[in-house]
């Protein structure tokens, strides 16, 4: 496990004081696609995406004590 920074235990902070507050730091936006869409090929994608970047991975501790990276895959 790893200690959570500094910046990481501020959003951890707003996430325990419910949704509205969590919500501050969501974008959101639309993609539009066109064409068959391949399902597969998406996830494979996704996956692939996942397995590069340790921040899609991680979690935090219920606690905010630490966070854990899942292992690729």
């Amino acid at each position: 496990m790893i200690p959570l920074t500094e910046a990481q235990q501020g959003l951890w902070a707003q996430g325990i004081l419910g949704p509205e507050a969590a919500r501050a730091f969501h974008l959101a936006y639309t993609v539009e696609m066109r064409g068959p869409y391949d399902h597969a090929a998406m996830k494979r994608a996704l996956k692939a995406v996942t397995a590069r970047h340790e921040a899609l991975r991680t979690s935090l501790q219920d606690d905010g004590s630490s966070q854990v990276i899942a292992r690729e895959g």
